[in-house]
């Protein structure tokens, strides 16, 4: 996946997650895959809890 379509995915999360949170989180502040990273967003936003 590029980092385009990634970047998509993950936007409605981002929203979220910064309604929630009052941040963005980093992908590259991560030590994982974009798949790992997309899954972690949004149980983060489903549970929210960072």
């Amino acid at each position: 996946m590029t980092s385009i379509e990634f970047g998509k995915m993950c936007r409605p999360y981002n929203i979220k997650y910064r309604e929630i949170f009052g941040y963005v989180p980093c992908r590259d502040d991560y030590s994982c895959s974009q798949g790992e990273y997309y899954a972690a967003l949004q149980m983060s936003v489903e549970k929210k809890i960072e």
